[in-house]
């Protein structure tokens, strides 16, 4: 009797070191699970915040782009008026020394 109550003491001693051991591993993983939550928390944090900037961005640059063509346009419409105004002064004295025969 002895000896079966020694090997079952050897046997709940070696099963309770398991659990001890398991129940570690456990906790372990449990606390890394957490601290890599945590990380991936961090990171859709940031990526929002990143496409947030992104939209604010994009939509200046919308606003840029329009300015710029309207400017643009603007200049154009001043260049052919300039352009314009500089043909009529050249062709004016050819037309005046077709008429007096210079």
């Amino acid at each position: 009797m002895d000896r079966r109550k020694s090997a079952i003491k050897g046997l709940e001693d070696s099963l309770s070191t398991k659990i001890y051991d398991l129940e570690n591993r456990v906790k372990a993983l449990e606390e890394l699970l957490a601290r890599r939550d945590a990380q991936v928390q961090k990171k859709d944090s940031l990526i929002n915040i990143i496409l947030e900037e992104k939209s604010k961005v994009q939509e200046r640059m919308s606003v840029e782009i329009g300015r710029l063509r309207s400017e643009l346009k603007e200049k154009k419409i001043l260049l052919a008026a300039d352009e314009k105004a500089e043909w009529r002064s050249i062709g004016r004295p050819k037309f005046w020394q077709r008429i007096l025969g210079a």
